[in-house]
């Protein structure tokens, strides 16, 4: 289900520019969520409709879910919405003032299961530490993966990670914007457990 899974996101090329986030939103004043590795964008752009209210950019690392992605946001006018391509291991804190996040989301990631591929994992902590820079005081990080193994493997590190406090310890029950990813919906319908993290910057 997971489209062209293992995508190296070392391959990907820094962004020729960085936007002016006062000027991509039509109101820039609203609270700036993130999704990062949003696939085909189906979850970022329902998001964008049910929450008007909030501003959401989303980084992916595949070129051709970026422009699919460009085309739907048109396609449904959507001025609180905003895709580009960029590796958030590299790139989140050139992206990102300090303090200017209010919401983060990380919906299924890659598991990268072989050890020599580990450091590919886009939830580790080096990218928390930097995350936790681009946070608001109490901004929530929302985590969801079908992989038990590296939903252990994110708890622990959000764990030891002093920026962040476990809301829901240790997973949290629900989906907590009521949407369902593509890879989501397919387990849920086979009965497969869905892991979910949401921790609070402290």
């Amino acid at each position: 289900m997971r489209a062209h899974p293992h995508y190296n996101p070392f391959n990907v090329r820094e962004p020729a520019e960085y936007p002016d986030w006062t000027k991509v939103f039509a109101r820039p004043e609203q609270p700036l969520d993130l999704e990062i590795g949003f696939s085909t964008g189906r979850w970022l752009i329902q998001y964008a409709k049910n929450f008007p209210e909030r501003n959401i950019a989303g980084l992916e690392i595949r070129a051709k879910f970026i422009e699919y992605a460009r085309r739907r946001i048109a396609a449904e006018n959507l001025a609180n919405a905003y895709v580009l391509q960029a590796n958030a291991a590299t790139a989140l804190r050139r992206l990102f003032a300090p303090r200017s996040l209010s919401r983060v989301i990380v919906m299924f990631p890659d598991p990268w299961y072989k050890p020599r591929h580990l450091k590919r994992r886009v939830v580790n902590p080096q990218f928390l530490t930097e995350l936790a820079e681009c946070l608001r005081g109490g901004a929530e990080l929302h985590i969801a993966t079908d992989q038990q193994n590296l939903a252990a493997a994110m708890l622990a590190d959000l764990t030891a990670a002093p920026e962040y406090q476990n809301k829901h310890a240790p997973y949290a029950p629900e989906n907590f914007a009521g949407l369902t990813t593509d890879i989501e919906l397919y387990n849920t319908r086979r009965g497969r457990e869905i892991y979910r993290l949401v921790f609070v910057r402290r």
